[in-house]
């Protein structure tokens, strides 16, 4: 890979641009970073039904793995030993706008370090038998003698908390990652469930077959429920379905409506529906159902393959638990080349994000690590070169991830025009090269990488005889004391994005309206918007793909020559992705 570093060269012959540093980031083998995300996310404040098998889910799925993979433990030994485990959030403060001190997410920053340093309770083989033991026996006092779990101890069955626990118990049962203790200890109960459930389905199709008696239609049509889709995902996934109660009508019913009606279904619901499909020998319309697939899949070199998810609340939505599920179809369907490009993607959205739940992280993990080709092997070094000079790291790279970060002196930064970098391994590796400078701000000029953009423009309020008109500042405009100004940022991401900070800088001579800070939520997005002496910050948690747009007003107080700055987006979690606008310059006259 070559980068074209001609922009360095320009900029340099700026006479007002004063060199402050540069350096280079480098991982050779950044899916260890999936390996720093292990910790356990278990600290769950409700003991409801749900929420205590999802602890023995990611603690059985997260033992396999310590298990399978024995340099985990040595590369974690020497994570802790030289203080590398900490949150993504306190790293690489000098590259940052702002620190993580002036954000809401301080507290994000001490908690993922916190459990980042617990993460030698994964390698403590009996404390995790004990607490799957101790969480299995809470889950078996809290069945009811029907076969249904509650959502809380106490209460009534709840069909989908039943269907949740059986199906991931399929899930782990079907990877083999379950001990044979815990399996023989738990098997009546799920045994006892899958009978409740073929009830429930039976019941189901009855109350269908009624209500079209009763209001008419035809039962031809498509009736598939989210209930019914995954009764038939879970009998697929389970080795051994308990068929009491089963109604081989309602079954077979439901089977031929997946058949039927796969095509428009959502991407989450056709994966289910792949499985299906495979389980029943349709394979026409299988191989139908994996083209349409691969044809509505967005590839990319930089991304890998990936899907528009549908975004809404709850876990069914989230795209990490949808992208694995895909993972998992796609493997079974022995697509290798697509299962590492869909690897990639999740790789990619490691780098940006914080997988915040269990469930994702197990997810995410299993498909990252347990599947496909061993991306932990051990790699060799990326071979970087900057002009004439390859760089060497002075210190010893991070174990595991091989990342190092070396400065570059001004001589070799100047006298460069391209940046090399060749990488022997059979998988991603990820690096930048910053480099900061002082000038003046309206000099700035903008830049963008392939995740991040943003576009500034500043309009004039009153125009026409219309006094919320607005009008684009024209160039070389001269203002006067009392006009306002509206400033409009376009934000544009590529990819899912978490810990965002947006800074707006803005002339000494112009007063923000609105001076309150608070959480506003528009567009979908929700931000904390901070007022301060110099800019105006935003704070986003999360961001989808898409773009955005923010205004603010402000008004024109003191006449003179000033420079309105720019605006820098950047993830504190990757400052390596990073934007900004144009500088600009406004002037005021009496």
């Amino acid at each position: 890979m070559t980068l074209d570093l001609d922009a360095f060269a320009r900029k340099r012959q700026n006479t007002s641009v004063k060199h402050h540093s540069a350096a280079l980031e480098m991982s050779s083998s950044p899916a260890w970073y999936a390996v720093q995300s292990l910790p356990y996310l278990q600290d769950y404040p409700h003991d409801c039904a749900e929420q205590i098998f999802s602890r023995y889910y990611a603690n059985a799925l997260a033992g396999h793995v310590a298990r399978s993979a024995p340099a985990i433990k040595r590369i974690y030994e020497d994570w802790e030993r030289k203080g590398e485990l900490e949150s993504p959030l306190f790293k690489n403060e000098d590259l940052k706008a702002a620190l993580i001190e002036e954000t809401p997410w301080l507290m994000d920053a001490k908690s993922q370090s916190e459990a980042m340093k617990r993460m030698s309770v994964l390698f403590d083989m009996q404390r995790m038998a004990a607490q799957s033991r101790a969480e299995l026996e809470r889950l078996q006092a809290m069945q009811l003698g029907d076969g249904s779990w509650p959502w809380f101890a106490g209460g009534r069955g709840n069909l989908s908390v039943t269907m949740h626990i059986v199906e991931f118990y399929a899930h782990l049962d079907a990877l083999g990652v379950m001990t044979e203790e815990d399996r023989e200890r738990f098997r009546a109960n799920v045994s006892s469930a899958q009978a409740f459930i073929n009830q429930a389905i039976d019941t189901e199709y009855k109350k269908l077959k009624e209500r079209i008696r009763k209001q008419g239609g035809k039962l031809s049509d498509d009736h598939l429920s989210m209930n019914a889709l995954h009764y038939l995902y879970m009998r697929v996934r389970s080795t051994d379905w308990n068929d009491t109660g089963l109604s081989r009508e309602a079954v077979n019913y439901y089977e031929a409506q997946i058949v039927k009606y796969w095509k428009g279904k959502p991407i989450k619901d056709q994966g289910y529906m792949g499985f299906v499909l495979h389980e029943l020998g349709e394979a026409a319309e299988l191989q139908t159902l994996m083209s349409s697939l691969t044809e509505r899949a967005i590839l990319s070199e930089e991304l890998g393959a990936y899907w528009k998810y549908n975004q809404g609340y709850g876990w069914y939505y989230r795209p990490i638990e949808t992208h694995a599920l895909m993972i998992e179809l796609y493997e079974m369907m022995g697509e290798s080349a697509m299962v590492d490009e869909l690897r990639l993607w999740l790789l990619k959205n490691k780098q940006t994000s914080h997988w915040e739940t269990t469930k994702s992280t197990a997810w995410a993990i299993y498909a990252l690590l347990l599947s496909g080709d061993d991306w932990l092997a051990a790699a060799d070094m990326v071979e970087v070169t900057i002009g004439s000079q390859q760089i060497t790291p002075s210190v010893d790279p991070q174990a595991g991830t091989l990342y190092y970060k070396e400065s570059v002196s001004e001589a070799v930064l100047s006298s460069a025009d391209k940046l090399t970098a060749s990488n022997s391994n059979d998988h991603l590796a990820w690096g930048a090269l910053h480099w900061q400078y002082f000038t003046d701000l309206d000099q700035v000029e903008s830049a963008e990488t392939g995740a991040l953009r943003i576009d500034k423009q500043v309009y004039l309020r009153g125009d026409a005889g219309s006094p919320d008109a607005l009008k684009i500042l024209p160039v070389k405009h001269q203002l006067q004391p009392g006009d306002e100004l509206v400033v409009r940022l376009r934000l544009t991401a590529d990819r899912y994005l978490e810990y965002l900070h947006m800074k707006d800088y803005r002339g000494a001579g112009l007063e923000p309206l609105n001076v309150l800070s608070g959480y506003r939520y528009q567009d979908g997005l929700s931000y904390y918007e901070s007022t301060r002496d110099m800019a105006t910050h935003f704070f986003i948690e999360s961001m989808v793909p898409g773009d955005y747009v923010f205004e603010y007003s402000l008004r024109v107080r003191h006449p003179g020559d000033f420079s309105n700055g720019h605006c820098i987006i950047e993830s504190m979690y990757a400052p390596e992705m990073r934007a900004h606008s144009d500088g600009q310059r406004i002037t005021v006259v009496e």
